[in-house]
């Protein structure tokens, strides 16, 4: 559907996901398929699930609210919309924690949960300027970690805690993150 890719994944049946300036991409043998239901939509971020999904970061048609196309194991899709204030948002990352609960966050400082099973809830991160940006969110060995440009709010033992310069970063603006397999974190 374009050139420009934001995000490419792979689900546990093989098949590689591409989420592009136009659209969701799925490819196979005979090359590259468009999804009908995202055609013409940005998609910014994808998430292959625990349980065989795919998660994919796009807006449903008609909306400036955050949104999400969802496709389970067994080929059933919907659209996910996201509760909120902020108008004008879209999804920038997803991740999944060993507990099954989805986290999703927002361009424009919206965070959510969704538990296995269950509907979207929306998080608030206590002490954090709510005019922050979101980059990306990861829930990774029972903590959760999200990106923002005022600093990595990190969800732990129950408790957020945000963290700075004098926490030890070289800077508030982390827009980019990644964890070992042995627990090591990379901003």
């Amino acid at each position: 559907p374009s050139d420009t890719i934001w995000a490419i994944t792979r689900t546990r049946d093989g098949r590689v996901w591409a989420g592009t300036q136009g659209g969701l991409a799925v490819g196979g043998a005979s090359g590259w398929s468009v999804v009908p239901e995202t055609k013409g939509l940005p998609v910014n971020a994808l998430l292959a699930d625990a349980a065989g999904g795919l998660w994919a970061a796009v807006n449903p048609p008609g909306s400036n609210r955050a949104g999400a196309w969802h496709l389970s194991k067994d080929g059933r899709s919907s659209w996910v919309g996201f509760p909120g204030e902020k108008g004008a948002d879209s999804v920038q990352s997803f991740s999944q924690g060993e507990d099954g609960t989805l986290w999703v966050a927002s361009a424009n400082g919206s965070l959510w949960r969704i538990p296995p099973g269950g509907a979207p809830v929306a998080v608030a991160i206590p002490g954090l300027d709510l005019r922050a940006a979101f980059f990306a969110v990861l829930a990774r060995k029972g903590a959760v970690f999200v990106s923002t440009d005022r600093g990595l709010a990190l969800l732990d033992h129950g408790a957020w805690r945000i963290l700075c310069k004098p926490e030890g970063l070289k800077s508030a603006n982390t827009q980019a993150m990644a964890m070992t397999s042995s627990g090591e974190l990379w901003i």
